[in-house]
C-alpha cells in the first residue's frame, strides 16, 4: 500500500470519523492526566465507533466493545467524581504480578473463546477480535479503578487494533489506533509519577 493510498482513504473519511478521531484523542489525554471529564468525550467517541463497526467493518466483538465502553465510561464518570473529588490530588493504585498473570492468561483464553463464537455470525479476523475485546474490558476496568499498570494492557491492545483495522482497510481508524498507542505510553509516564497504593484489594 502506497502512501497515496493511504493518504486517499484517510482524507475520504467523513466527517463522523473525524468527529470519533477528535473526540477520542481528548478523551485518552485528559484521562491520562487523571481527569474525570475525558471519560465523557470517551462515551461520544464510542458511540460514532459502535456504529461504523456495525454497519461498515463487520466487526460485531468490537461493536459489543464499545457498548460496554459506554456504560463504563457513564460508571467512571460518577465514580472518579466521587474518589477524587474536586480538589484532591490525583492517586493511582497498583495489584501484584501475580494478580496480573491471572488476568493475562484468563483474558488469553476468554478472548479465543468469545472470537469461536463471534465466527458464526460473520465476524473478521475471530481471533484477534475476540482477544482484543476481552483484553479491553479488562484493561478498561483497571483504568476505571486507576490501577497504573492499565497502560501496559492498552499499549498492547492497541497495537493489535493497528493491525486488525489495517486487514480491514479501515486506515483511519488504524491511525486513532496508533494515537491512542501513543497516549497509552504518554498515560503509563503520567500515572507513575503519581502517589501509588500497591495491594489486591485496590478494586474495591
Amino acid at each position: 500500500m502506497s502512501v497515496q493510498d493511504f493518504l486517499r482513504e484517510v482524507y475520504g473519511q467523513d466527517l463522523w470519523d473525524l468527529l470519533a478521531f477528535i473526540c477520542g484523542v481528548i478523551y485518552v489525554f485528559l484521562v491520562a492526566r487523571g481527569k474525570w471529564t475525558g471519560w465523557l468525550w470517551g462515551i461520544l467517541s464510542c458511540s460514532i465507533v459502535l456504529w461504523k463497526d456495525i454497519v461498515q467493518y463487520r466487526l460485531l466483538s468490537d461493536a459489543l466493545l464499545q457498548l460496554y465502553y459506554i456504560g463504563m465510561g457513564m460508571y467512571a464518570v460518577t465514580h472518579w467524581r466521587r474518589a477524587l473529588g474536586d480538589d484532591a490530588a490525583f492517586s493511582v493504585r497498583e495489584l501484584p504480578w501475580y494478580v496480573h498473570f491471572i488476568i493475562i492468561v484468563v483474558g488469553l483464553f476468554l478472548g479465543g473463546v468469545l472470537g469461536q463464537w463471534m465466527g458464526r455470525f460473520g465476524a473478521a479476523l475471530i481471533y484477534l477480535d475476540g482477544v482484543t475485546t476481552v483484553l479491553s474490558i479488562l484493561a478498561t476496568i483497571l483504568m476505571v479503578y486507576r490501577v497504573r499498570s492499565n497502560w501496559w494492557y492498552w499499549i498492547v491492545t492497541d497495537a493489535l487494533y493497528i493491525y486488525m483495522y489495517l486487514r480491514q482497510g479501515a486506515l483511519f481508524f488504524a491511525t486513532l489506533m496508533a494515537v491512542y498507542l501513543g497516549f497509552a505510553v504518554y498515560g503509563l509516564y503520567r500515572w507513575s509519577l503519581a502517589d501509588t497504593e500497591v495491594g489486591e484489594d485496590v478494586i474495591e
